[in-house]
């Protein structure tokens, strides 16, 4: 599993952070608090991006210095900057999709800015 969280959620992280004037001393996480394996993200942008592709999830043997799990706890942003991802998991995916299709779109058209410069 993995722990993902949108830049939004980040840079709001950031800017709460920014703004206390007691800084915890210690390591503050801003996590989602949202594990997803990677199997579900995959099968989640396959189906999200209408791809066509065969998916060979297991394919490959499993690595033998593979991290099996990253999460992280935001308990410290919580208490102390009162700070909360707004951003859930998958409306963030569906974001970054759209941002990457309009990117596409931007770079291989032939009327779109990015030719002309």
């Amino acid at each position: 599993t993995r722990e993902f969280n949108y830049v939004d959620n980040i840079v709001d992280g950031f800017i709460a952070a920014a703004n206390i004037e007691n800084v915890p001393d210690s390591v503050v996480n801003l996590g989602s608090g949202e594990e997803i394996t990677i199997r579900d993200l995959v099968q989640m942008i396959h189906q999200k991006t209408e791809s066509k592709s065969s998916l060979e999830i297991g394919a490959l043997p499993n690595r033998p210095t593979e991290i099996w799990r990253m999460s992280s706890e935001a308990e410290i942003a919580k208490e102390n900057f009162g700070w909360s991802p707004n951003i859930k998991f998958e409306e963030g995916l569906e974001r970054t999709i759209a941002w990457y299709r309009s990117y596409l779109k931007a770079f291989y058209e032939k009327d779109s800015i990015l030719h002309k410069l």
